[in-house]
């Protein structure tokens, strides 16, 4: 098996990079919120499902690949639920909370 690509950028680094692609203007909250992590994923899965629709359009597209990139939304859709409901995996778990 090889070893996993290692990245000259930190994880954060790394997270603000691909946030910035999705959504300019990330901030520190966001890069420590796991919430925020889960909803990238759901906007990524969403943007190659669209991309699957453009490459259909142009009889590229197949099942397979359609099927895949439900699956990887829906998984996501999933982390995003969980994210959101564990509050204590969250930077500031009472965020909301206090009167």
């Amino acid at each position: 098996m090889t070893p996993p690509f290692k990245s000259e950028y930190s994880e954060h680094d790394a997270f603000y990079a691909r946030g910035n692609l999705l959504r300019p203007q990330f901030g520190n909250w966001d890069c420590v919120d796991p919430v925020a992590h889960a909803i990238l994923d759901v906007v990524e899965a969403q943007s190659e499902i669209s991309d699957l629709f453009a490459d259909d359009s142009h009889n590229l597209g197949n099942e397979a690949a359609f099927t895949a990139a439900v699956k990887k939304r829906d998984a996501a859709i999933k982390r995003l639920l969980a994210a959101a409901e564990d509050r204590e995996s969250w930077p500031d778990p009472e965020l909301g909370q206090r009167d």
